[in-house]
């Protein structure tokens, strides 16, 4: 059994790529205490959880808990080391894509990643992380890499304008936490990831 999971779900640019770097690059230094599992390692969770955030129905709903269900089962665990798991995506798109307006998929995703982690793993504690950022700064970040990912031909303010509630990551973290019953921990403009429990003790 894990001593603890950490699953890290988010959110897109607000330095999630810069954990994961820190993560796999410290893989050997880190093996006696952590495993962890990236996005590279996820890919079929992912992609059904970008499903799940665009179409909202109980059918991607069940693909996404099936495979995530799927993939803890046939995954070894780390005996007495922290299992954690990181990828944005785990939240579902970025908003601004087509007519994904937020982030509201995060809370579903999110229960049903803690609800099938406590029946693989019982007794196990369950820590959800998340990373955020200042609305506007966020934002400004979301639009460009629309533009350079997607071609996005929408004018900064319009963006600004249609996709400004999607900004307010600290609500969207509290919304989390209520729907949940695990710990669910936030930084904000930091990378202190011993601060969810990834590190030893």
């Amino acid at each position: 059994m894990p001593r603890r999971i950490v699953i890290h779900p988010g959110f897109h640019k607000t330095g999630t790529s810069t954990i994961q770097h820190v993560l796999k690059a410290n893989r050997p230094t880190l093996r006696p205490w952590m495993q962890s599992v990236l996005r590279g390692q996820m890919r079929m969770i992912v992609s059904a959880a970008r499903g799940y955030s665009t179409w909202r129905d109980p059918v991607s709903l069940f693909k996404f808990s099936a495979r995530f269900k799927a993939f803890l089962d046939g995954l070894r665990p780390p005996r007495g080391r922290v299992l954690c798991l990181s990828a944005e995506e785990l939240s579902g798109h970025l908003p601004g894509r087509g007519k994904l307006a937020d982030f509201s998929a995060a809370p579903v995703l999110a229960a049903r990643m803690a609800a099938i982690a406590a029946r693989r793993f019982p007794g196990v504690e369950i820590v959800f992380f998340y990373s955020t950022r200042a609305p506007e700064a966020w934002l400004q970040s979301a639009y460009w890499h629309h533009v350079k990912a997607s071609s996005m031909t929408m004018e900064w303010d319009d963006y600004a304008r249609a996709y400004a509630a999607s900004s307010d990551l600290e609500a969207m973290v509290d919304a989390v936490a209520d729907a949940l019953e695990c710990p669910v921990h936030r930084v904000h403009h930091g990378l202190q990831i011993g601060g969810c429990g990834i590190g030893a003790g």
